[in-house]
C-alpha cells in the first residue's frame, strides 16, 4: 500500500484544508452540471426556487409539449439533489419539493428546476465548512410550508 497524501477530491467534492479545520466544495461540479445542460450563461437568481411556487401535477397536454422539447428533468433533478446532500443543504427543501413530480412533469417544473441550478450556479463558491476547533454543537433549523402541496394540501418541512 502506497501513501498518496491528503486527498484534494472525493466523489465529486473537493477537500480544502484549512488552518482551523477544512472545507467541502462542489464549485466546479455545479459548474459541470450547467455545461451539460448547455446552460453557461445563467441568469441570476437569488432564491432557489422562487418564493410561493405552487406546483402541480402536469395536465396531459403539458405533458404532450413537454416531451416533444426533449429536456430530461430527472436528470437535472438527480443532479441537483446529489449536490444538495453533499454540500449545499440550502437547497434541499426545493430540490425535495421538485422531486416530488419525476413522471410527467410540465414545463413550469422544468423553469422550476433551472431556478434552482441558476441559484447554485450563482452561489457555487459557498463552501460547507468543518471546524476543529474544541466540542461543538449541532444546531438544525426546519422550516415548514402550511398546507402548500396543492395535490393534497399536505406540509412539506425542510
Amino acid at each position: 500500500m502506497k501513501d498518496l497524501g491528503r486527498a484534494d477530491l472525493l466523489l465529486g467534492i473537493k477537500i480544502l484544508p484549512k488552518k482551523c479545520g477544512f472545507s467541502l466544495s462542489q464549485e466546479h461540479s455545479i459548474a459541470n452540471i450547467a455545461e451539460t445542460f448547455n446552460l453557461i450563461y445563467l441568469a441570476l437568481a437569488k432564491t432557489p426556487p422562487k418564493p410561493g411556487l405552487k406546483l402541480t401535477k402536469a395536465s396531459e397536454a403539458e405533458v404532450r409539449a413537454f416531451r416533444n422539447l426533449g429536456l430530461n428533468y430527472r436528470s437535472i433533478i438527480g443532479a441537483l439533489n446529489y449536490i444538495s446532500t453533499k454540500t449545499r443543504p440550502d437547497i434541499a427543501f426545493a430540490i425535495s419539493h421538485l422531486s416530488k413530480f419525476p413522471e410527467p412533469p410540465s414545463l413550469n417544473h422544468w423553469v422550476a428546476s433551472l431556478q434552482a441550478l441558476f441559484y447554485l450556479y450563482h452561489t457555487r463558491k459557498i463552501t460547507l465548512k468543518y471546524y476543529n476547533k474544541g466540542k461543538s454543537n449541532i444546531i438544525t433549523y426546519s422550516d415548514l410550508d402550511l398546507g402548500n402541496l396543492l395535490i393534497n394540501r399536505r406540509s412539506i418541512g425542510g
